[in-house]
């Protein structure tokens, strides 16, 4: 940023947070009897989630298309961005996903659940996956290495045309509206507590299992490596 540069909507309201802050702080340890003035600063209006345009179907399908299965990597890449497609989970939910919270039931078709336990607001949220996404990692739980979000973001680039995680969520978002979705599906499934959030987005979790997940595969092109 060069001086004089005015900056982003969302980085001037964090520094007023800052200096108001470092306002209550002195009140708060020191009893200072002083005024905040950040306090009557406005701030500025930011547009929500303006940076996270959804990827398009075909992108989508053709990046997956694409990703080289014969390889761990490509089975880990493939499995990471099917579970964020197909269930909105946040990056930091991804990457703290171990085997431990991994579930399998099931004889004929395997289902695997995904329990995510360091959700925003400290809850823990489960996706039951469908069939075939649930095939999807079961080809790759024998590697099952541990990813940085750094390289989530590295794995969107590659094959997504994208680095912003995030618009794997809102993605996942936009296709769930467009295959039926109900405003308070959607808020359950993306964990909001408030439903005026998911307006803007686009209710907490109700349960593990999602009634549109397979609309959500055939939309996406998810599928096992090799079909039975």
């Amino acid at each position: 940023m060069t001086p004089g540069e005015d900056v982003s909507p969302s980085t001037y309201n964090q520094r007023l947070a800052i200096l108001s802050s470092f306002y209550t702080f002195l009140q708060e340890v020191y009893h200072l009897d002083i005024p905040n003035p950040i306090e009557s600063v406005k701030k500025r209006p930011v547009q929500a989630y303006a940076a996270a345009s959804p990827i398009e179907p075909e992108t989508v399908e053709q990046g997956l298309e694409n990703i080289n299965r014969a390889t761990l990597q490509g089975l880990r890449d493939y499995a990471i961005l099917a579970t964020a497609l197909a269930t909105g989970r946040r990056a930091h939910e991804l990457v703290t996903l171990r085997f431990e919270h991994i579930s399998i039931a099931g004889k004929k078709e395997q289902r695997v659940t995904l329990t995510f336990a360091h959700c925003k607001g400290n809850k823990q949220m489960r996706d039951r996956l469908d069939v075939e996404t649930s095939a999807v990692w079961l080809e790759y739980l024998h590697d099952g290495q541990a990813i940085s979000t750094k390289k989530l973001a590295n794995i969107c680039e590659e094959h997504l045309e994208t680095s912003k995680v995030h618009v794997l969520r809102h993605t996942f978002a936009v296709g769930m509206m467009r295959s039926g979705a109900t405003i308070t599906d959607l808020a359950a499934r993306l964990g909001h507590t408030d439903i005026k959030i998911t307006h803007t987005y686009a209710k907490e979790i109700m349960g593990d299992e999602n009634l549109y997940s397979e609309k959500l595969t055939a939309r996406f092109g998810i599928k096992r490596k090799h079909k039975r």
